[in-house]
C-alpha cells in the first residue's frame, strides 16, 4: 500500500473539539503534512438537542451542513487534490456524505472517524428510542450510509468493529481499527503506511509480570454501557488483579 504523506483534515481543530485534536497531533506527530480544511460544528446535535428535534428540522439541519461543507471542499479542492487521503474526524459522520462526493470528483480516498455513530450514541448508548422506532430506523439507515460512501470508517476496537458489521450488514473489512490511549506494544497497527497510534501522550510499553505485588487498584468509569466500550474487560481485568495480589481492587461503574 501507498504511504500516506499528504493529508486534508475536514473539520475543526480547537479546544471545543479534543478528540479533533488528539486526531490531528497523531497526524502530525507520524510525519505527514497535515492541511485543515475548517468545516463548521455540526449544526446536527448529537446530545439531548437531537432527542428534542423534529425529524424535518434534524433532516433540513443536515442539508444545510452538508451544502455548507460540499462548498467548503469545492473552494478548497487544489489542496484536496494533492492529498493522499481526506480525513473526516470525530461527529462528521453525515457531513461525510457531502466530503465522500468531493473525494469521488477528485479521486482521493476519504476516511472517516466514526466514534461511536449517531444510531449507537442515541439508540444503544443513551437509549432515547428502540431500534424499532422511526428515529432509529433513520439513524441506523444513515449511519450504514455514512459506513458505505467513504473508503474506510475508523473504529477503536476490534469489538466495535465486529458489532458495526454485524448491525449495519456490511464487511469487516470496510473498517479500520485505531485504538486511542496507550497500547500495548502488539496492538500498534499500520493502515497506508501511517502509524494509527493517536495517543496524545504514548503511554508505557505494558509487560506482564506475574511475580509484581500489585498495589490495590481503584478505577472510576464514567461513561455508557454501550458493549464496545469494554466495561466487561475491566470487569475480568480486575478480577485477574484481585486473583494475584492479597489487596482487593475497587472500582466504581
Amino acid at each position: 500500500m501507498p504511504t500516506v504523506e499528504r493529508v486534508v483534515f475536514s473539520g475543526t481543530v480547537s479546544e471545543e473539539t479534543p478528540r479533533n485534536q488528539v486526531l490531528y497531533r497523531g497526524l502530525t506527530d507520524s510525519g505527514c503534512h497535515v492541511d485543515v480544511v475548517d468545516a463548521p460544528k455540526l449544526l446536527v446535535e448529537w446530545g439531548s438537542e437531537i432527542k428534542q428535534q423534529w425529524l424535518l428540522t434534524f433532516f433540513v439541519q443536515l442539508l444545510l451542513e452538508n451544502v455548507v461543507v460540499f462548498a467548503i471542499c469545492l473552494r478548497n479542492v487544489g489542496t484536496i487534490r494533492r492529498a493522499d487521503v481526506i480525513f473526516v474526524p470525530s461527529y462528521g459522520n453525515y457531513c461525510s456524505f457531502a466530503v465522500a462526493t468531493v473525494g469521488r470528483i477528485v479521486g482521493v480516498p476519504v476516511v472517516l472517524d466514526g466514534h461511536g455513530s449517531i444510531y449507537y450514541t442515541q439508540i444503544h448508548g443513551r437509549k432515547y428510542y428502540t431500534p424499532e422506532s422511526t428515529r432509529g430506523q433513520v439513524y441506523w439507515f444513515l449511519d450504514r450510509w455514512s459506513i458505505k460512501v467513504v473508503d474506510s470508517y475508523l473504529v477503536f476496537s476490534e469489538a466495535m468493529r465486529d458489532q458495526f458489521a454485524d448491525t449495519y450488514d456490511v464487511p469487516a473489512d470496510a473498517f479500520g481499527v485505531v485504538y486511542t490511549g496507550a497500547l500495548r506494544p502488539a496492538q500498534r497497527r499500520e493502515m497506508d503506511g501511517l502509524s494509527c497510534d493517536t495517543a496524545a501522550e504514548h503511554g508505557p510499553d505494558f509487560e506482564d509480570n506475574p511475580d509484581v505485588e500489585a498495589s490495590p487498584t481503584d478505577v472510576l468509569y464514567w461513561g455508557t454501557f454501550v458493549s464496545f466500550h469494554g466495561v466487561d474487560t475491566m470487569v475480568e481485568a480486575l478480577a485477574a488483579c484481585d486473583a494475584r495480589s492479597s489487596t482487593p481492587s475497587s472500582a466504581v461503574f
